[in-house]
């Protein structure tokens, strides 16, 4: 074997084992670095780093740890009894629709009543938004009412949809009475994280969420305060909306007015901006949801690193160049060493040689 050939050989080795190392290295890296963005920016989403458990009737906890613990997130009640449902209709799985059922009555049962509204109380803190219990959720309210007319369609029982109708009024509240809604001349905002003392971060994603599920029960329902709620949050949508994407003009969106990124959230607000321009038909949430799909295809490379799956690229070529240098040093130093040793074993041998 000719020297080129073998230096090529022992390269190919060491950029493969470097490959190797490198996706190790920034999967172990990444999960850290995710599940801690995740748990400062989404502290209380239904999709979270924060462990799920289900309890023998279908009704989950999440462990948020350290002093907060166990605790019950109306939002992912309401996420986890959707996968009840569809698993029933799936399979027919009736322990599947129990457990739906018993989420659907959580929900009903933990509806906090004041005068003609009924609202969803959390009672631990969130600390990405200075928030102190309780603290209340646009997104909540409106995920709950997609819960409650399935258990109507499944039941009959019109507690479901009575409890439905105190949840839709509760969206005429404002945020400094107890509520979930910022009113003005932009229209009605509901606050995925609403609290007195709060950030106000204006989450956009809950925003969206809460106005499809506003709609829907509109439709189903035919109550006229969900329609009136769902056209000021239109409006308040439509004129703010453009807050949300990135300075460059790159497509990339931000997850509140904070600042904070909109990381997995991205693909979220493209589909959510999709499912409102086919249920309003304005061209307005056509453009922004085509604009934020193409962002992986921008030619601006400072906008492009932006992304979290660029970044993640970017450092997996890093970690590849790094690695495929220390380990070129490495053997160097181990080939060097051996003949080190050797030499120095055959300088021992040749002694008694030389003092003859």
């Amino acid at each position: 074997m000719t020297i080129k050939k073998m230096i090529f050989k022992k390269q190919s080795i060491l950029l493969a084992l470097a490959f190797l190392f490198a996706v190790l290295l920034i999967h172990f890296s990444d999960q850290l670095s995710k599940n801690w963005i995740k748990t400062l920016i989404f502290t209380l989403q239904g999709k979270t780093t924060n462990p799920i458990i289900i309890d023998d009737n279908g009704i989950p906890f999440i462990d948020y740890q350290q002093d907060i613990g166990l605790q019950r997130n109306p939002v992912t009640i309401a996420d986890v009894s959707i996968k009840f449902y569809d698993e029933y209709h799936k399979n027919g799985d009736l322990v599947a629709k129990q457990k739906f059922l018993n989420d659907a009555n959580w929900l009903v049962q933990n509806a906090v009543a004041h005068n003609n509204y009924s609202i969803f109380e959390y009672k631990f803190p969130s600390r990405s938004y200075n928030l102190t219990p309780p603290w209340h959720s646009g997104m909540a309210q409106g995920l709950a009412l997609r819960n409650l007319m399935k258990a109507y369609e499944l039941t009959g029982n019109d507690v479901y949809l009575q409890s439905g109708n105190r949840i839709v009024n509760a969206f005429y509240v404002e945020v400094r009475d107890g509520g979930v809604t910022y009113k003005n001349q932009d229209g009605w905002w509901y606050e995925e994280y609403a609290g007195i003392n709060g950030k106000e971060p204006h989450v956009l994603n809950g925003m969206m969420y809460a106005l499809i599920d506003v709609y829907n029960y509109y439709v189903y329902t035919n109550n006229t305060n969900a329609k009136y709620i769902f056209d000021r949050g239109i409006q308040a949508l439509k004129s703010n909306i453009q807050k949300y994407d990135d300075p460059d003009n790159s497509g990339y969106t931000y997850y509140d007015l904070l600042g904070n990124p909109a990381w997995d959230y991205q693909i979220v607000h493209v589909n959510l901006a999709n499912k409102l321009y086919e249920i309003t038909g304005d061209e307005v949430f056509k453009q922004y949801s085509k604009k934020w799909q193409k962002f992986r295809d921008i030619s601006s490379f400072g906008a492009w690193l932006k992304h979290p799956t660029n970044v993640r690229f970017v450092s997996l070529v890093g970690n590849i160049i790094a690695l495929h240098i220390i380990l070129n040093i490495l053997t160097i130093r181990i080939v060097s060493k051996k003949v080190g040793l050797v030499l120095n074993l055959a300088i021992t041998r040749l002694r008694p040689f030389r003092s003859k």
